[in-house]
């Protein structure tokens, strides 16, 4: 079941319904949920019949980030260290071969915003496992705290994504939206769903 939810609507958690104080009676006992912003991402090709060589991007900070007083709306974000994202890494490799992951983060290979650009395109699967921030004054400005940087959603509508098959955002207000406008569905998760990616996987908190 995919929902579409408009209005205030778009703040609930929908997938979560039910009577929880007497019965024991909610929506997952029946539905197998799902949301989208629009119907369009449900009209596109699916890429997993895609010919190109499956391959995982998987990006963590576990540290706080070095760069991080870009403008991301008032308060500032206060960011703090995220040492299970190794964990999160380590299990990661446990299930993907290693000649099919690119990992970004670790020891030797920063994840900077221009290296995770370089590998994103050619990916099929995108794992963050890092600091989000949504703008709700300029909502293009939102991204997630990598090295040295933000990867902003106006950098990566600019990427042309045409593998992707699942975005795995671990990582906070990357499905929020603003309360003002709950109709606009400019938040991370919508803009991979817009880029190319078929199903993304995004915190509503």
């Amino acid at each position: 079941m995919y929902w579409c939810p408009t209005g205030p609507f778009a703040f609930l958690p929908i997938h979560a319904a039910g009577r929880y104080e007497t019965d024991i009676n909610y929506a997952s006992q029946y539905l197998i949920s799902s949301y989208t912003p629009t119907v369009d991402p449900l009209l596109v090709d699916d890429p997993l019949g895609s010919t190109e060589p499956f391959s995982m991007l998987a990006v963590i900070q576990s540290l706080t980030p070095s760069t991080q007083q870009m403008d991301l709306g008032s308060p500032s974000p206060s960011l703090c260290p995220l040492p299970s994202t190794e964990t999160e890494m380590g299990i990661i490799r446990k299930h993907v071969p290693p000649k099919l992951l690119v990992t970004l983060g670790v020891s030797g290979a920063p994840a900077s915003v221009e290296v995770i650009e370089s590998h994103m395109p050619k990916s099929s699967i995108v794992h963050f496992a890092c600091h989000g921030t949504q703008n709700q004054t300029d909502p293009l400005a939102s991204g997630l705290h990598v090295d040295g940087g933000v990867l902003t959603i106006a950098r990566i509508i600019k990427q042309p994504l045409p593998h992707g098959s699942l975005a795995f955002l671990s990582a906070c207000n990357t499905a929020m939206g603003v309360k003002k406008l709950p109709d606009e569905a400019m938040s991370l998760g919508a803009c991979l769903l817009y880029s190319g990616f078929r199903r993304v996987v995004a915190t509503m908190w």
